[in-house]
């Protein structure tokens, strides 16, 4: 984690990975930036907590295919997560889905936790 001092936060949550790929340029629009799963992707490791908020599941003829909605809190507010990242949880990755938000203080400035967004899909 990051030179900053102990606090109570220390040792939260359990061992993650943040999956970011690379980028390379649309064919259909090359002024536009895509990610690429396919190639290398950077890693970086951090502790955290998921906790899922809601599943909905939406079968149609040919498949079914669940939704995980799910919450992502970090205790060290400068871990380099971004919109587009994944976040593997053991067999699970999920999809940073929303600009991740560190909530401070008004009073202090102090920055308890990174809070994300992510979702899953299945199927």
């Amino acid at each position: 984690m990051s030179g900053r001092p102990k606090s109570c936060f220390d040792g939260f949550g359990r061992p993650l990975r943040r999956l970011r790929a690379k980028g390379e340029f649309d064919p259909y629009n090359p002024l536009h930036m895509v990610p690429n799963w396919d190639g290398a992707v950077d890693e970086l490791a951090f502790n955290g907590f998921i906790s899922t908020s809601s599943s909905v599941m939406s079968p149609d003829g040919a498949r079914e295919q669940v939704v995980t909605d799910a919450t992502l809190t970090v205790a060290d507010p400068n871990v380099d997560i971004k919109r587009g990242d994944r976040i593997k949880d053991g067999s699970h990755v999920y999809t940073v889905n929303v600009v991740p938000s560190v909530d401070a203080n008004p009073f202090t400035g102090w920055q308890p936790t990174l809070e994300v967004g992510l979702q899953e899909v299945e199927g």
